[in-house]
């Protein structure tokens, strides 16, 4: 019984100190950001969720074969501004920022350990409809 405890004491404390190790959600968009400033595409898009990097896989792969690119630099989709608010929940987080007098909120998901943009709730990712 006490080196089951033990056990499980040590995992929890194990799981406790890996999660204080994560990067926050703020710390995730900065570096995202900063791998878009470098145009480092494939490091950019590591910052996203999988769901997200498969449709932007997808719409490049699209774009090739027809020749018309609905997002032409996927580095520019973030928005720039001012941070005004984090706000996390669970698995879920939403940074707001101002962005030339506009609030912009950009959902990020705890996945694979680390937190992830969704390319959906990027107001310039919908840019291209109103083309």
């Amino acid at each position: 019984m006490r080196g089951t405890w033990t056990r499980w004491f040590s995992a929890f404390l194990l799981a406790l100190a890996l999660a204080a190790c994560t990067d926050s959600p703020e710390e995730r968009y900065a570096q995202a950001q900063t791998a878009a400033a470098d145009k480092e595409e494939a490091k950019f898009r590591t910052y996203f969720t999988r769901s997200s990097i498969d449709l932007l896989k997808g719409m490049e792969t699209a774009g090739k074969r027809s020749g018309m690119y609905y997002v032409k630099d996927q580095t520019t989709l973030l928005p720039k501004g001012d941070l005004e608010n984090v706000n996390v929940k669970d698995n879920f987080a939403v940074l707001t920022f101002k962005v030339r007098g506009q609030k912009q909120d950009v959902w990020m998901y705890f996945e694979d350990g680390e937190w992830k943009i969704d390319v959906t709730s990027l107001p310039d990712f919908w840019a291209g409809l109103d083309r």
